[in-house]
């Protein structure tokens, strides 16, 4: 699956945003229908080379709208990356450690949607 999503080009916003969820849906848990609850299907080990992989896939959105000249519109996209990183480590380390520290949250913010827009401004 990370191998599929780092060479995906998304053609489309909405195709870019289906992939996020889709990911977001398996690293944080689906309802099972039977207890009502969540359950964690992705092994915490396995959840950065996914989140690298949709940060990839948000990457390519940033670089379409920066080679349309919408520079704007291109940082939302880095923005969204850093967002669905923290929430994806939060997820996971939280249900790993019972709790939120530093390097957790360093970890969150460590991307390379981060990073980019780091060097953009």
């Amino acid at each position: 699956l990370v191998q599929i999503l780092e060479r995906y080009y998304p053609k489309s916003d909405a195709g870019a945003r289906n992939i996020v969820k889709l990911v977001a849906s398996l690293v944080m848990g689906v309802d099972d229908n039977l207890t009502g609850k969540g359950s964690n299907i992705i092994s915490v080990g396995y959840t950065l080379p996914l989140v690298e992989a949709c940060e990839a896939v948000l990457l390519c959105r940033y670089r379409f709208y920066m080679q349309d000249g919408q520079p704007g519109t291109a940082a939302l996209w880095l923005v969204e990356g850093m967002e669905f990183r923290a929430n994806m480590m939060a997820t996971t380390m939280i249900s790993k450690n019972n709790n939120k520290s530093d390097e957790d949250l360093s970890a969150a913010t460590s991307g390379s949607c981060h990073r980019t827009l780091c060097v953009l401004c």
